[in-house]
C-alpha cells in the first residue's frame, strides 16, 4: 500500500517499474495490459502515458474513462456535516458517521489511505490519456453497466481510431466475475493473433 494517496498515474507508474524489471530477468514476448475498472484506469495511463513504450495491447473492462455529467451531487445533509466539521463545528466521529451513511459502498469500506486514494481515482478522467494511446485498444462492456454507462464507454471508444468495443448482453459492471469466458475468449484471441 502507498504511503501517500496517489492515482492512477502512480500505480501505472508502479506497474512499469514491474514490467521492466520483468524485461530484465525473462523475455516476455508481447505485452497485453488487462484491466478492468480501477486496473483499466491504470492500464490507460501506463499505455497512453508513463510508459506507452511497454505496451502491444490494451484490453478495458468496464473502465470508467469519462466522468458522467449528470453525476448526483452528495446529499446536502452531507454536505452539510462536511462545512461544518471543516469548520471544526462537528466532530470527525459525526463526520465519518454521515460518509458511512451518504458514501458508496466503496467508499464506506475504505479508510485511511485507501479512502483518499478511492476519493482522487474516482474522480481522474482518462478520455485525454486514452487518445494518446498508439496501440490497439480493445474495450469489453456489459450492457447493464450502470458504474460505467455503455454510452460512455461508445464516447470513449471513438475517441480512439484504435479502439472497438464488444458490449456483452445482460452484464453488469462485473464483468470478471459475471461473465469471465468472454474476457478470456478476447485475451486469447488477442494472443493468438500475434
Amino acid at each position: 500500500m502507498p504511503a501517500i494517496a496517489i492515482g492512477s498515474q502512480g500505480y501505472a507508474e508502479a506497474v512499469a517499474g514491474v514490467i521492466r524489471e520483468w524485461r530484465r530477468q525473462v523475455n516476455l514476448g508481447r505485452i497485453v495490459v488487462v484491466g478492468h475498472s480501477f486496473g483499466g484506469r491504470v492500464a490507460i495511463e501506463l499505455a497512453g502515458v508513463v510508459a506507452p513504450e511497454l505496451v502491444d495491447e490494451v484490453v478495458l473492462v468496464g473502465v470508467p474513462i469519462i466522468k458522467p455529467t449528470n453525476q448526483a451531487k452528495s446529499p446536502f445533509a452531507y454536505r452539510l456535516v462536511r462545512a461544518l466539521a471543516g469548520a471544526g463545528v462537528v466532530s470527525q466521529a459525526r463526520l465519518e458517521k454521515a460518509r458511512q451513511k451518504y458514501g458508496s459502498d466503496d467508499y464506506r469500506n475504505a479508510d485511511g489511505i485507501m479512502r483518499e486514494i478511492f476519493v482522487k481515482v474516482v474522480n481522474e478522467e482518462h478520455l485525454e490519456s486514452l487518445k494518446k494511446i498508439e496501440r490497439p485498444i480493445n474495450m469489453l462492456w456489459g450492457s447493464l453497466d450502470q458504474a460505467c454507462p455503455v454510452a460512455l464507454a461508445r464516447q470513449a471508444e471513438a475517441a480512439n481510431p484504435r479502439a472497438t468495443l464488444q458490449v456483452l448482453d445482460g452484464v453488469h459492471h462485473l464483468v470478471p466475475i459475471e461473465d469471465p469466458e468472454s474476457i478470456a475468449n478476447l485475451i486469447t484471441a488477442r494472443v493468438d493473433e500475434s
